[in-house]
C-alpha cells in the first residue's frame, strides 16, 4: 500500500494526516514507512524525532526529495515494507510528481474553505498528468479539517464532488486532539479515544478498500492494537 499526500496549498492538515495515516498501519501491525517529501517544513522528520525523545512507538521517517522515484532511491527502501506514506509539499513541485510515479495512491487532501476549493484544479491536473503515465495509478480526495455538525462542511463536500475525482465517504474533522498529538510525537488513533481516532481508522479502512477495488462495507472499524497508551476523552 503506497500512498502520496498531495495538496495545492499549506494548510489542509496534509502532513498530520499522512502521520496519522501510517501510525494506524503500526498500530495494526504492519510495517510502515513515512516518507517527508516536504522539505520547507519537515513535519514529519521533527514530529518523529518528538516521539523518539517521549519513548513513543514511531514508523520509520526518512526524508526524499525530487527523484525518489528512481529505481535506487524510494523502491528500494520501501521494498520491505507493508504501508508507505508520502507527505508531499503544501506547494505543486516535482516533488509530488515524482512521488505519483512510484505511488498505488494519490491522495488529494482539501479543507472545506472556499480558497482550497479554488485551489483544487492545480492539484487535479498533476494527478491527471501522472494518470496518463500510469494508468494504474488511483486517486480519491478526502476532506480535512471539517468543522463538526456544521453547514460549512456539507457545502464544501458538495463543491469538491465536482472537481473530477472520487471523493471519499471519510471526512477527518478539526480538534484540539491533532495539535495535542504533533508536539506530543503520538499518532492520533492510539492517543484519542474519541471521534478523532474513529474518523482515521475509518478512513485507513476506505483506503485499503479503494486501492483494491473492492467495495467499502461501511461498518464502524474495529479499534487498531494500541501501539501507545491513549488518554483522550471525545473531544
Amino acid at each position: 500500500m503506497r500512498v502520496a499526500v498531495i495538496a495545492s496549498k499549506g494548510g489542509a492538515g496534509k502532513s498530520s494526516l499522512a502521520i496519522a495515516l501510517a501510525g494506524e498501519a503500526q498500530a495494526r501491525g504492519r510495517s510502515a514507512l513515512l516518507v517527508d517529501g516536504d522539505h520547507g517544513q519537515g513535519t514529519c522528520l521533527l514530529w518523529a524525532e518528538t516521539a523518539g525523545a517521549a519513548g513513543r512507538p514511531a514508523p520509520t521517517v526518512v526524508a526524499m526529495g525530487p527523484g525518489m522515484h528512481r529505481p535506487d532511491q524510494l523502491p528500494k527502501v520501501a521494498e520491505p515494507y507493508d504501508w508507505v506514506v508520502i507527505d508531499t509539499p503544501g506547494r505543486l513541485s516535482d516533488v509530488q510528481r515524482s512521488a505519483l510515479m512510484f505511488t498505488d495512491l494519490a491522495l488529494v487532501v482539501t479543507g472545506p474553505s472556499v480558497a482550497e476549493g479554488w485551489a483544487l484544479a492545480s492539484a487535479i491536473q498533476v494527478v491527471q498528468e501522472a494518470q496518463t503515465l500510469r494508468p494504474a495509478l488511483k486517486a480519491a480526495m478526502v476532506l480535512t479539517r471539517k468543522q463538526p455538525r456544521t453547514a460549512v462542511g456539507k457545502v464544501a463536500r458538495r463543491g469538491i464532488e465536482s472537481a473530477g475525482l472520487p471523493v471519499l465517504r471519510s471526512e477527518i474533522s478539526y480538534r484540539v486532539v491533532w495539535q495535542e498529538c504533533l508536539a506530543l510525537g503520538a499518532s492520533v488513533s492510539t492517543y484519542d479515544r474519541g471521534d478523532s481516532a474513529l474518523e482515521v481508522r475509518r478512513l485507513y479502512e476506505e483506503l485499503e478498500a479503494f486501492t483494491l477495488g473492492v467495495q467499502d462495507d461501511g461498518k464502524e472499524p474495529a479499534p487498531a492494537r494500541a501501539a501507545s497508551a491513549g488518554r483522550r476523552s471525545r473531544r
